[in-house]
């Protein structure tokens, strides 16, 4: 048996048995581990392959971060890393834009394409037979799967039509086949089947090899655009950025201004100023590199006056990285006044991110490179801030802050926003800590909120209980041990716990 068949098979047996009813934990590096060791075995070469070394790389680390943290964050990170190494394993000269394009087409496209497969079968090479062919194709599945779905279909017409029949599969117990775990089989086999055997778009494997990261080099006749005279495209670009200069300059002042002079301060509705403001910031960065990419998609980088429209597309560059500063200081202040929170956190990363699109797009301005650059390089920037972001316990580190920094922050908060990691901070001080009687339009008496708090804890207390190795995390077990560190202090409290 060809090795791709015998390890999905074994991958398919890793699936089921690590996640079948299982949560977030160890499972998640271990099954990681098995298909980055299944991807060398294939084909050792992977590892001389800087782009398979980040993406299996990235896809440990989040494993890793699922096993420590046991967050939906890292199991995202994680699935996004295995769709990508699912084809760079397969083509590793693929870049990560077309990597990721190929993987969404075969896992759209693969069972329609295998069954065309079966009715249309690949030639056979010299001397090769059906019996002696060693590639494994969805129709060695369907010899099994065919006379199986027969069985079935006429088991249940005997079993509604002959009493006798019917009485005697009652009497049978078949509670150990599990529907939902075949299922569950089944679509695990899929998502294995394609990353071992991933389909192939010709059409998009081209349009990667084709795609230079540089320009051409010179002017290009038929090159498509808004304007067929390329005076006028410069004249529209420089009065373009020029326009566009002298607003984006008005505004970093006028903001400038505001944040220095102490006004910022004086705002009632502080997180619409903020939210409203960086938002559109962000948007109108992102504005500017699209317009940036289509002046500077060819032509006019070549012109008399490329070095003057550069001079105004590089200003208007610094001046977009102004506003993503005025848009950090914004949202650092707002830390600073009303505590963290995802949304805070994840501005940071989406202001990071920005920033990384302006110094690529500063960087194909300056260097003659192409729009396929830009978008290959801000894919990649995307994947790692992505890895990177699972590095940490948001949930613990904006927890540890507010306590620290912000104890006017309700605990109706901690209980509905953070929920599990905040459970031994809310039993030991609860009773000390701001409320809201109408916090999301929900009135929390006091007995009502240590009431929700003991069920929920008694919930999080008997879900970890039920679990095995397999579902195991390391910030589960913190959690359940600083929450049992707290029962003997409020035993005397037996509302938090049951008896």
């Amino acid at each position: 048996m060809k090795k791709k068949t015998i390890l999905l098979f074994v991958s398919v047996f890793a699936y089921c048995y690590l996640f079948y009813n299982q949560g977030i934990g160890i499972n998640f590096l271990i099954f990681n581990v098995v298909l980055v060791l299944a991807s060398i075995s294939i084909d050792f070469s992977l590892v001389k392959r800087l782009n398979w070394l980040l993406v299996a790389a990235g896809a440990l680390i989040t494993a890793t971060s699922a096993f420590l943290y046991g967050n939906l964050l890292s199991v995202i990170g994680n699935v996004i890393s295995l769709l990508f190494l699912a084809y760079v394993s397969y083509n590793p000269k693929s870049t990560l834009v077309f990597a990721f394009l190929q993987s969404t087409w075969t896992l759209i496209s693969s069972i329609f394409l295998q069954i065309e497969k079966i009715f249309t079968p690949k030639p056979l090479k010299e001397g090769e037979t059906e019996e002696t062919k060693s590639e494994f194709t969805f129709a060695d599945l369907l010899k099994f799967i065919i006379p199986i779905a027969v069985l079935v279909t006429f088991f249940l017409i005997y079993k509604y039509s002959n009493p006798v029949f019917s009485k005697f599969i009652d009497n049978l117990n078949l509670d150990f086949i599990s529907w939902a775990f075949v299922g569950f089989m089944l679509v695990g086999f899929y998502l294995l089947f394609v990353f071992y055997f991933p389909v192939n778009s010709q059409r998009l494997i081209r349009l990667d090899e084709s795609s230079s990261n540089r320009l051409s080099g010179g002017i290009l006749l038929n090159e498509k655009g808004m304007f067929k005279d390329l005076s006028k495209e410069m004249s529209a670009a420089m009065m373009t950025f020029g326009l566009l200069n002298v607003l984006l300059l008005l505004v970093n002042v006028l903001d400038l201004n505001f944040i220095f002079s102490g006004q910022m301060k004086s705002i009632t509705n502080y997180s619409q100023y903020v939210h409203q403001g960086i938002n559109s910031s962000i948007f109108s960065v992102v504005i500017a590199i699209f317009v940036m990419l289509y002046f500077f998609r060819g032509n006019l980088n070549y012109v008399v006056k490329s070095k003057q429209l550069k001079l105004n597309a590089l200003l208007w560059i610094s001046l977009n990285a102004i506003l993503l500063a005025t848009c950090f200081h914004k949202n650092f202040s707002y830390i600073m006044d009303s505590g963290l929170t995802y949304k805070r956190i994840g501005v940071y990363f989406y202001l990071f991110v920005t920033f990384i699109a302006l110094v690529t797009t500063l960087f194909k301005i300056t260097t003659f490179k192409s729009n396929w650059f830009l978008i290959r390089y801000n894919v990649w920037s995307l994947f790692l801030v992505l890895v990177f972001s699972t590095l940490f316990n948001w949930d613990k580190l904006i927890l540890e802050y507010n306590i620290k920094y912000k104890a006017t922050i309700e605990r109706e908060y901690y209980l509905f926003e953070l929920e599990e990691v905040s459970y031994a901070h809310l039993l030991n001080y609860s009773d000390k800590m701001p409320h809201n009687d109408n916090y999301y339009f929900i009135g929390l008496s006091e007995d009502l909120f240590n009431k929700m708090l003991k069920v929920r804890i008694d919930k999080f207390m008997e879900k970890h209980q039920q679990k095995d190795w397999r579902s195991w995390n390391l910030e589960d077990d913190r959690i359940v041990n600083e929450i049992l560190k707290t029962r003997k202090y409020f035993m005397k409290h037996p509302v938090y716990f049951n008896n």
